[in-house]
């Protein structure tokens, strides 16, 4: 509530990921719904291209369901692209047509 969307995004990359990093600019934004509590809900996400500062800690948050953080080349991003939600394709679409 108290944190503007950078700042979350920034928090969010540290404790879910243990990875510092800073914001270099925004990609895209996307919706989805997930259950909670037996409840539907709609969120926004903001996605950004960061750099990252310091991986030394980095580790995945068990408590919110991540197994693994690890770095992967675009290569194989793209191969895990065509695995994954189809948001998350928008999203690294975009990011690579702006380069």
């Amino acid at each position: 509530k108290w944190e503007t969307v950078e700042e979350g995004s920034l928090r969010e990359v540290e404790e879910e990921c243990g990875v510092k990093v800073r914001i270099i600019e925004k990609i895209d934004e996307t919706w989805h719904t997930y259950h909670r509590k037996k409840k539907l809900h709609l969120k926004k996400t903001h996605w950004y291209l960061m750099e990252c500062l310091d991986d030394s800690k980095m580790a995945p948050q068990i408590e919110e369901d991540i197994d693994l953080v690890e770095w992967k080349t675009k290569s194989e991003v793209d191969k895990i692209l065509k695995l994954t939600y189809k948001n998350i394709r928008k999203v690294i679409k975009n990011y690579y047509e702006s380069l």
